[in-house]
């Protein structure tokens, strides 16, 4: 379960940061895109425990979600051959509700929905209520983003200072960062600052 767009200050190398749950640094901004016309009601199935998909559930849950497609625009007739899978372990939701738990659980200082088609009144009230600022009926149109590009901009901080390092200096550098769980930039900082 992951958002479209995580967007931080600055430059950041690795967003990991395993004192948070979920174990990622808090983004500055989400962004979060929906194409569809019918997206606030279109239902997603989200695995409720930490072991990623197995093959068989990643096909099933795409057949199921095909089916479902050309079902509607086509009238098919076929369903697509079930795998069991322990519904236990799975978690429905709409689209909207799930806008929703992004902000919740990644708690950024922003978050934005940009729809292609329109979103109706009460689903655009119910996720401003949350703090999500909607971004409707965009279609194709770039003029209708020149205001999140230019609101994206209030997030840039110059990144001034940028060593390149390669070779066997980079991998002992990576190895020990990995080692004592610790940032190669602060590696790098505590060796000099000992000096």
């Amino acid at each position: 379960m992951r958002p479209d767009i995580l967007v931080y200050s600055g430059k950041i190398m690795n967003i990991l940061n395993e004192e948070n749950d979920p174990p990622i640094r808090r983004p500055d901004v989400i962004i979060e895109y929906k194409e569809l016309e019918n997206w606030h009601k279109r239902i997603r199935e989200l695995k409720r425990c930490d072991k990623p998909l197995s093959a068989e559930e990643w096909r099933w849950m795409s057949l199921q979600g095909l089916w479902r497609g050309l079902r509607k625009e086509l009238g098919a007739r076929i369903r697509p051959e079930e795998i069991q899978v322990d519904q236990d372990e799975r978690m429905r939701l709409r689209e909207p509700e799930l806008v929703k738990m992004y902000m919740r659980l990644y708690r950024p200082k922003e978050m934005l929905l940009i729809t292609r088609c329109g979103t109706p009144e009460d689903v655009k009230r119910d996720l401003e209520l949350e703090g999500i600022r909607v971004i409707d009926n965009v279609q194709f149109d770039r003029a209708r983003l020149a205001n999140v590009s230019r609101n994206l901009l209030n997030y840039a901080e110059p990144v001034e200072d940028i060593i390149i390092l390669r070779g066997e200096l980079a991998r002992l550098i990576r190895a020990r960062s990995r080692l004592l769980r610790k940032s190669p930039e602060k590696l790098i900082w505590e060796a000099i600052t000992a000096l």
